[in-house]
């Protein structure tokens, strides 16, 4: 059940993601290359398929402006 509850955390956030990188016009590339991964890396976080490390987090909230705190969930 928590495996579960986590999962629905990370889609989340990754749907988040992918709607602010939408709404401020940042291609996946364009963030990919600022996190300084590929970007089928990055398309392969959004899916879920691997893990976001704690450095790619805060480095994508300086890309999308945005302080993770106030999205918890």
């Amino acid at each position: 059940m928590k495996y579960y509850t986590v999962d629905r955390k990370l889609n989340k956030f990754n749907d988040y993601i992918r709607g602010e990188l939408k709404r401020k016009h940042i291609s996946q590339t364009d963030a990919a290359y600022r996190l300084g991964i590929p970007q089928s890396g990055l398309s392969s976080r959004l899916s879920g398929k691997v893990q976001w490390t704690m450095r790619e987090v805060f480095m994508l909230s300086e890309i999308i402006d945005v302080n993770f705190e106030d999205i918890g969930g």
